[in-house]
């Protein structure tokens, strides 16, 4: 049974019968590469690769949410499946059960994912109105107009480009799944790798392998697929820290990328979460990095993903026009140009990342920044701000 016997799963929900429609997610983070830079086993086709701190984060911090926060009346979270691969493995703590202690996680090689995708892919069987999400955080390549992310075990003396998931071909055999909604989040550095695997026509494997059940007939899937950068490009990511695409994804999902256009409530849809995560990203990326780091869709259907409270407060973003002076500004919120501050944060709070964000009750705010010398000025103006968001960027004028 798909339900049975799965070391990768880490919530069940009891009270879903197999045949209701659910959500069910897939996450695999990689931080450890068995072949790569640093490891006793370094081999030629994994020597490119760098061990990342940032996949175990990312990974835990989308189980979290999902765990925590998703929610889909018509499809609530049924199963979360997880593979990661890190250098002191610490397994996985549901989130409010301490007691229960840390389940131990299987490691994201070849065998472990294709055996839990394997289970992942057959709980998606059990109705045509299930949502199947998969996220990825680790090492990508570009070969040529493929991409591929790689496991722990890519780079193996046997058959080194073999512990790889094909993405295209990945995404492509999905469309066999009886799953109608499929969401596709990549968090991988997609880097030109063409000089390093010339001549190598396809890199890695498909996720698993599906055929179309005749039964069910030619019928509409609906597929996004979001990347964090252009490919051929290294995706942006701090160390020890989830990764700015993560964060920019859970903050998209939270309140970014919700309104209430679609009654009832509030949703965010995938069209939504596309513009909310670029916008975010643009915030938290250094500016050099800014233009190789944009997020891009592919197979970019959209539909509803998950539904939030509605808010009562405004997440303001304010930045400047200029970083450079960032770390010398205080930025204020008043009720007007002539009140003191209710909320201000000095930018070098903030650094390395250079904006700050005030949760603000709707309506007529003065937003302001001080501490520039005074050849320099900041704009000040008043803002009509609305949930769940504003980006807000101050001027900066000799």
């Amino acid at each position: 049974m798909p339900f049975e016997n799965d070391p990768a799963l880490i919530y069940l929900n009891s009270e879903r019968q197999p045949g209701d429609a659910g959500t069910h997610v897939f996450i695999v983070g990689v931080g450890k590469y068995r072949y790569g830079q640093g490891q006793d086993a370094m081999a030629m086709h994994g020597q490119a690769l760098s061990q990342l701190t940032s996949p175990p984060h990312s990974a835990r911090a989308m189980a979290d949410w999902f765990l925590q926060h998703f929610r889909r009346h018509d499809k609530p979270l049924t199963s979360l499946a997880m593979v990661l691969s890190e250098e002191n493995p610490q397994g996985y703590t549901l989130p409010g059960r301490p007691e229960l202690g840390a389940q131990a996680i299987p490691a994201a090689t070849l065998e472990n994912v294709e055996a839990a995708a394997d289970r992942w892919a057959m709980r998606l069987e059990s109705n045509p109105a299930n949502m199947a999400v998969f996220y990825f955080c680790g090492h990508g390549i570009a070969n040529g107009m493929n991409a591929a992310a790689l496991l722990e075990d890519f780079g193996r003396p046997q058959r080194p480009l073999t512990p790889a998931i094909d993405l295209m071909a990945s995404i492509a055999v999905m469309k066999n799944s009886t799953a109608r909604e499929q969401a596709f989040f990549i968090d991988a550095c997609r880097s030109d790798a063409d000089d390093l695997y010339t001549n190598q026509s396809a890199i890695g494997q498909k996720l698993v392998e599906i055929v179309m059940n005749p039964a069910m007939g030619r019928r509409p899937v609906k597929q996004f697929s979001l990347f964090p950068s252009i490919r051929g490009h290294l995706a942006y990511a701090r160390p020890n820290q989830p990764s700015v695409f993560c964060r920019s994804l859970l903050d998209a999902f939270n309140f970014a990328a919700a309104d209430d256009r679609s009654l009832p409530g509030w949703k965010t849809r995938m069209a939504t979460i596309l513009d909310a995560t670029t916008k975010l990203m643009e915030l938290r990326v250094p500016a050099d990095a800014r233009d190789v780091s944009t997020p891009n869709a592919m197979n970019a259907v959209s539909f509803d993903f998950n539904e939030i409270d509605p808010p009562v407060m405004v997440h303001s973003f304010v930045s400047l026009s200029d970083h450079a002076y960032w770390q010398d500004v205080t930025v204020e919120c008043a009720p007007d140009k002539y009140s003191a501050a209710t909320h201000f944060r000095t930018g070098h709070e903030t650094l390395p990342e250079c904006y700050c964000c005030f949760p603000l009750p709707e309506g007529q705010w003065n937003i302001r920044a001080t501490g520039l010398a005074p050849e320099r000025r900041v704009e000040e103006r008043d803002w009509s701000l609305r949930a769940p968001v504003v980006y807000i960027e101050l001027e900066v004028t000799p």
